[in-house]
C-alpha cells in the first residue's frame, strides 16, 4: 500500500498460491470518491479495469466478491451507530442510506480497541435478501504504530455454505514503495 501526494492510495495484491493462480494481481486505487480496481490474469496477459457492475462477482471462484477487494465503500453511503458491546468488542451497525447504490444493505462490524485505534475483528455482510457472508480477521500484527492488520482472513459464504481462507505472509505499507510497482503498467510485467 502506498499513499501519494495527490491523496491517492494504491494497494497491490498478488496471488502466490495455489500454483494455478500464481501471478494474478489486483491494483486498487482510491482518491476520494474515485475508486478503481485493475486485475491482471497471466493466462490472458492483459490488464483489465473491473467495472462497478462486477462488484458482486466472485474473485477467483472464492467467497470474496470484487467489492470485498475494493477500497472501502464510501462511508457517506451508510448510517452508523454503536449497537452494543460484548467481551471487549464493540458492535457497529452500518445501514445503507440508498440500497440501490451499495452492494451491501447492512454491515455488522465488530471492532476491538488496540491502543488508540480500533481494528475490525468480524464483519457480517447483508444483501437485500439477508445475511450473506461473514468475514473474520485474526492473527493481528502491528505493522506501524497504531496500524493493526490481520494475517488471516476467513470469508464464510452463508448462501453456498463454504469458506475461503487468505493467509497473508507479508504486509508492506510505506511511503517509500517504488511508485512504479503500484502502477497499471507494472501489473502486466513478468
Amino acid at each position: 500500500t502506498g499513499q501519494f501526494p495527490d491523496g491517492t492510495e494504491k494497494t497491490l495484491l498478488e496471488v502466490l498460491s495455489p500454483p494455478e493462480e500464481r501471478g494474478i494481481k489486483l491494483l486498487l486505487e482510491e482518491n476520494g470518491s474515485r475508486k478503481v480496481l485493475y486485475s491482471y490474469l497471466p493466462a490472458f496477459r492483459q490488464v483489465r479495469t473491473l467495472p462497478p457492475s462486477a462488484d458482486k462477482e466472485e474473485f477467483l471462484k472464492s467467497d470474496f466478491w470484487h467489492i470485498d477487494l475494493r477500497p472501502s465503500e464510501n462511508l457517506v453511503d451508510y448510517d452508523f451507530r454503536i449497537a452494543g458491546q460484548e467481551g471487549g468488542l464493540y458492535l457497529i451497525e452500518a445501514v445503507s442510506k440508498n440500497p440501490t447504490k451499495t452492494v451491501y444493505f447492512k454491515k455488522n462490524i465488530w471492532v476491538e480497541k488496540k491502543g488508540p485505534a480500533f481494528t475490525e475483528v468480524k464483519i457480517e455482510f447483508y444483501t437485500s435478501e439477508g445475511r450473506a457472508k461473514v468475514q473474520e480477521n485474526s492473527g493481528l500484527v502491528e505493522i506501524a504504530p497504531g496500524d493493526w492488520r490481520p494475517t488471516r482472513i476467513v470469508m464464510r459464504n452463508l448462501i453456498k455454505n463454504r469458506q475461503t481462507v487468505i493467509d497473508i505472509t507479508e504486509w508492506k505499507i510505506s511511503d517509500r514503495i517504488d511508485a512504479r510497482k503500484l502502477s497499471r503498467s507494472y501489473l502486466g510485467e513478468f
